[in-house]
C-alpha cells in the first residue's frame, strides 16, 4: 500500500480548514493545517508536505512572501503550492503563477476540480 500524500493547508479561517481537513482525509491525504505563515514554516520542517494548499491572505505575512519562505527554506525538494483564496481577479492569479505556485483556486471552491487540480499538481512536479 502506498504512503498517503501529505497535504499542508495553511489558512487563517480555522472553519474553512477544518471542512477541506476533512474532505481531504476522506480521499486518503495525510494533512495538517497552520493558521499563519510563522506555524507555516514550523510545520514544513515537522511535516514535510508533498503540497501546499495556501491561502493569500494570512494575519502575519502574505501568502506569496510565505510561499517563498517554504520554497527557500526546503532547498532542493520541490513543494507545490496552490494559492487557495478569495482574490478572482486576473492580476491575483498572473501573480500567483509568476511567484511560483502551480495553481491558483478560487475559493468558494467546487471540492471535485479542487482534487483534480490536487492530483495534477502531484503529477506535473
Amino acid at each position: 500500500m502506498a504512503t498517503p500524500k501529505k497535504i499542508l493547508i495553511v489558512d487563517d479561517d480555522a472553519d474553512f480548514s477544518k471542512i477541506l481537513e476533512a474532505r481531504l482525509q476522506q480521499k486518503g491525504y495525510e494533512v495538517t493545517m497552520a493558521h499563519s505563515s510563522a506555524e507555516a514554516s514550523a510545520m514544513v520542517k515537522t511535516f514535510p508536505p508533498d503540497l501546499v494548499l495556501l491561502d493569500l491572505n494570512l494575519p502575519d505575512v502574505a501568502g506569496d512572501i510565505t510561499a517563498l519562505r517554504i520554497k527557500s527554506e526546503n532547498g532542493n525538494r520541490i513543494i507545490p503550492i496552490i494559492a487557495l483564496t478569495g482574490y478572482n481577479d486576473p492580476l491575483a492569479q498572473g501573480t500567483t503563477r509568476a511567484m511560483g505556485f502551480v495553481d491558483h483556486v478560487v475559493k468558494p471552491y467546487e471540492p471535485n476540480d479542487l482534487f483534480n487540480r490536487i492530483e495534477k499538481a502531484f503529477f506535473s512536479c
